[in-house]
């Protein structure tokens, strides 16, 4: 695509080279946010006539493509990584990989899912790589992202106010008051002389979430 002295091919070229990545990670590592991180990586803007006489537009280019291409340097190993962690874990995935699917598939005009499934995807991550401080910490960030979506400023009203049945409060609320506490304790605790780290266990909300979860997705499809 460097290659390219006319703009249109060559925003053609960038386009369907992130195209093609990103359906191959997603084939390749779903649910393991990789697809994310290489949207993140930065984008190439075009100039508006159509040669690339402005040599810092074609720098800026050569830029972005050479980050993708060493991102893209790493993803064997870090793929190798991956399946090795999956063939060790018997456990299940804290985020269930057919709610995240159910959550990329809406489309509304009203709410942009992409930073709750982001934030999902980095939970999950964090479930694998046992970083057990970071996902109670994504689940705090979850449940404060969510209440507009149900006509909510504050996830406090949402559990208490929200219909459904008493189980479906019930997770809510847990969400609510333990969540949230354990969240506040690892989030705004100062330096102690004495600490304990939090365990799977403590910070194992995941039934839990599934179940806001899919109220998003019944709410919003």
């Amino acid at each position: 695509m460097l290659r390219h002295y006319d703009r249109s091919p060559a925003h053609l070229a960038f386009r369907s080279w992130i195209a093609s990545v990103a359906k191959w990670l997603k084939d390749e590592t779903p649910n393991s946010g990789l697809v994310s991180e290489w949207h993140a990586l930065g984008d190439a803007h075009f100039i508006s006539d159509n040669n690339f006489d402005d040599t810092d537009v074609f720098q800026a280019l050569q830029l972005v493509v050479t980050k993708r291409q060493k991102w893209l340097s790493e993803i064997p190993a870090r793929l190798q990584k991956l399946r090795q962690r999956n063939n060790n874990s018997s456990e299940p995935p804290f985020v269930d990989s057919a709610r995240l699917d159910e959550l990329r598939k809406i489309k509304n005009a009203n709410f942009d899912l992409a930073k709750l499934i982001r934030l999902c995807e980095e939970l999950e991550a964090s479930s694998q790589s046992k970083c057990f401080m970071a996902m109670i910490m994504l689940t705090r960030a979850i449940i404060d992202h969510v209440p507009p979506i149900f006509g909510y400023s504050k996830f406090a009203d949402f559990a208490n106010q929200h219909g459904g049945a008493k189980s479906f409060k019930d997770s809510m609320l847990h969400l609510e008051d333990s969540s949230r506490k354990i969240a506040d304790q690892y989030l705004h605790l100062q330096i102690r002389k004495s600490e304990t780290l939090p365990t799977f266990t403590q910070v194992n909300f995941s039934r839990d979430l599934d179940v806001l979860l899919g109220e998003i997705v019944r709410f919003l499809k």
